[in-house]
């Protein structure tokens, strides 16, 4: 560590600089490397505690202490370090165990897991679509005849669709890769009909496979979703009107029904087979939607809009069940847990809030965050939330609301971030690429690992304990 306040690697033998760990960080206090040599941990004056893997010389995580750092520690394989602060918390982080692998260097789009976790489809803002494995190895690339969009599958993970932000889309199959173009009457209209219109950071996906696969539905022109035939490319019902430009369009989980939102303020309900409007659900004027979404059961519906409420609907009755408030700006999405039981919502107010859905009220306190979240989403089993924000994706525990793993930084703006359908792997969607993460969450408790700092194999863990004072407190983020 140099006077100036960076860290400079040094060959041992020869005295030869290896370079700079990394680009001009903030003044750098304490260094340490861990047992193994691969990974290098700073403790920074910005109160960020900074890790890097040494032969890439990659920002492996930051970890943000509002009273900055007195010491740190990191253990043999550099995936635990310990930190003790100014107000007397010594912490114990996890860290990623290895470098994201990068699928789609430059400006990423979007991108999905398909639902046996087997296949990842993304999109760039040069137009391409590209298929991956599971582990990040290239499958097909394809070159999409319309706009930058979002990629989708189906539920069996055959088919996938790929839907431009002006509503014209192209129905694919996964083996062999291959694209096929709707007609052209759903394509933006030359008369100036507009497609969906962007509320929020992120792109939801602008159309919807019924579960079967059968049917697709697209958000088109002039305000109107079109349900189409997957074999054919026909429509098969008249179009789902509304007043104004369309949000958002999912199928309920028994594929009878689909729920539409608008920016005209409401979501409504449609027979899946006929068209038929069976009911709307009508929000206060000038209160543009954001989302509406079925829950797992399809006896609910939440829709979420710019008065910051969060709202809970009786799929058939139509009737409003409760109001979620607790945001402060628009909410962005919201989403139910795999079982039904809780829903999560994430807002420009930069929180994202886990819910009750039989009280109403907030199941732990909100997951703050430094900018606004915009993305948030529960891992399969939902005993996890993964959020994005600014450019870092962070992993909670559902149950306490708090912070089970270091940071997953990145190097430019987070668009989103979502689990893998085995939950051990995160994907995330930034402005510069799209990454897999190995989540590499330890079941172990606290009391696990102090037993394994105390008993020597951790003895930086252990000597880093050591100096707190007796009265510290010792905490899990």
């Amino acid at each position: 560590m140099a006077i100036d306040g960076h860290v400079r690697l040094w060959n041992a033998v020869t005295g030869a600089a290896l370079g700079q760990a990394f680009d001009d960080p903030p003044q750098v206090l304490y260094v340490a490397f861990s047992g193994d040599g691969t990974r290098l941990i700073a403790a920074c004056d910005d109160k960020v505690v900074r890790i890097w893997d040494v032969a890439s010389k990659s920002l492996v995580a930051g970890l943000e202490l509002e009273s900055g750092s007195m010491d740190v520690a990191i253990g043999p394989d550099g995936t635990r370090v310990a930190t003790a602060s100014a107000d007397g918390v010594a912490r114990v982080w996890d860290v990623p165990q290895v470098l994201p692998r990068v699928l789609a260097a430059g400006p990423g789009y979007d991108a999905m897991y398909s639902p046996d976790g087997t296949r990842i489809a993304t999109t760039s803002t040069n137009g391409e679509l590209a298929l991956w494995s599971a582990t990040g190895a290239l499958q097909a690339t394809l070159k999409p005849q319309i706009g930058v969009g979002n990629p989708v599958f189906d539920h069996a993970g055959r088919r996938f669709a790929m839907i431009a932000v002006d509503g014209s889309a192209q129905l694919g199959e996964v083996a062999p890769a291959t694209l096929r173009a709707f007609p052209k009457e759903m394509g933006k209209d030359p008369s100036g009909g507009e497609g969906p219109e962007t509320l929020i950071g992120h792109v939801p996906a602008l159309g919807a496979f019924s579960p079967d696969g059968r049917r697709f539905a697209t958000m088109a022109p002039k305000h109107t979703v079109r349900i189409w035939d997957t074999a054919s490319l026909e429509v098969v019902v008249p179009p789902l009107a509304h007043d104004a430009t369309l949000v958002m369009v999912r199928f309920s989980p028994d594929g009878r029904c689909v729920v539409t939102a608008s920016v005209d303020g409401t979501a409504r309900i449609w027979s899946a087979d006929t068209g038929a409007l069976q009911r709307a659900l009508p929000h206060s004027p000038g209160i543009a939607l954001t989302g509406a979404v079925f829950s797992p059961d399809g006896a609910r519906i939440v829709t979420t809009g710019v008065d910051a409420k969060v709202r809970i609907w009786n799929a058939s009755s139509g009737q409003l069940q409760s109001t979620l408030s607790g945001h402060a700006a628009l909410v962005i999405a919201a989403a139910f847990s795999p079982d039904g039981t809780l829903l999560l919502s994430n807002s420009q107010d930069n929180s994202a809030r886990i819910w009750d859905v039989a009280t109403g009220k907030l199941a732990v306190p909100p997951l703050e965050h430094e900018s606004r979240v915009e993305s948030a989403a529960f891992s399969p089993d939902g005993a996890r939330v993964v959020t994005a924000s600014n450019k870092i994706a962070q992993i909670w525990d559902v149950k306490s609301g708090r912070l089970l793993a270091a940071p997953f930084v990145h190097p430019d703006y987070l668009r989103a971030a979502v689990f893998s359908p085995d939950g051990g792997s995160l994907l995330t969607v930034a402005s510069d690429a799209v990454r897999i993460w190995n989540v590499g969450l330890d079941t172990r408790t606290l009391e696990d690992w102090l037993r394994a700092a105390r008993d020597g194999s951790f003895p930086q863990l252990a000597e880093a304990l050591d100096r707190l004072a007796p009265a510290s407190r010792i905490v899990h983020p």
